[in-house]
């Protein structure tokens, strides 16, 4: 690994000379951000003489992170001029901040012994993450009597399974709530596991009457889908109108039109017509 030095001689010529070969045997053999870890049977065998670990920490600009272990305080700066996470070049030393149990501190533009609060807060957030994981996993599926009867229906209909995206769940949401509130408009006085009853019934009606269904809506069978169709099914099965489903129907002007075709056509039986052109 390539490195930068950039040694302060005003400081390290005021060194004893065995400092001063240690200051620049460190910085050969620190790690990805300057952390030495000081084995002195090594050290001596490399420089010829031995040095006490107390002794190196009189070298300046270092600071004491272990039993053996000193941190070069300089070192990101000169070697990275600043760190940026997820650079591939920079990975190495993001691990041995990790190795280490060190944090980055982007203002110092230096590696920092973590505060123990600050490590007992990482334990707490990276708990608290591990509950909500464990908590979502055995959560019961929303609705899911409906999406059993769904599953069903799509089996019967294609053979195939929905795995439930969000947007398809979410879709199905949009659907109960709508049937259930013409639940509610279709009787006031429903409520509780009764009202329950009545929107399950509702929502299975819609899919027993596929075969009302609009030839365009039976190809479009994804929850989604469903939900942005769902006023011109129900239209459909109402009102047996295939033709007009595939356009967003107002219930009162469709009952207003076959209001109006009753009167055409009682006006023609009155005039002689009949209800069928004479050719």
């Amino acid at each position: 690994m390539k490195k930068f030095i950039n040694p302060d001689w005003k400081i390290l010529r005021k060194l004893e000379p065995s400092l001063r070969q240690a200051w620049f045997y460190i910085w050969d053999k620190s790690d990805a951000i300057g952390v030495y870890e000081h084995d002195e049977d090594y050290f001596s065998i490399d420089n010829g003489f031995s040095i006490d670990f107390n002794e190196l920490l009189k070298l300046p600009r270092t600071e004491k992170i272990g039993a053996s272990k000193i941190l070069l305080l300089d070192y990101i700066d000169i070697n990275y001029v600043a760190l940026k996470d997820g650079y591939n070049p920079h990975k190495p030393a993001f691990r041995c901040l990790e190795k280490h149990n060190l944090s980055l501190n982007s203002s110092l533009n230096q590696a920092c012994v973590k505060l123990e609060d600050e490590d007992k807060k990482e334990d707490e957030d990276e708990g608290e993450k591990k509950k909500k994981k464990a908590s979502k996993k055995n959560e019961p599926i929303p609705n899911a009597e409906y999406l059993e009867v769904y599953n069903d229906f799509l089996k019967a209909r294609t053979g195939t399974s929905e795995q439930f995206s969000v947007s398809g769940r979410a879709a199905l949401q949009k659907i109960i709530l709508y049937l259930r509130q013409q639940c509610v408009n279709n009787n006031p006085n429903l409520e509780g596991q009764e009202l329950d009853n009545q929107n399950l019934l509702a929502f299975k009606y819609v899919l027993a009457n596929f075969d009302k269904w609009d030839n365009f809506h039976k190809g479009q069978l994804k929850l989604e889908q469903i939900n942005s169709n769902l006023l011109n099914i129900i239209n459909s099965i109402k009102n047996g109108n295939p033709k007009n489903s595939r356009h967003q129907i107002d219930p009162v002007q469709l009952a207003a039109e076959a209001i109006n075709l009753s009167r055409e056509s009682a006006q023609r039986r009155a005039n002689g017509d009949g209800d069928v052109p004479q050719g």
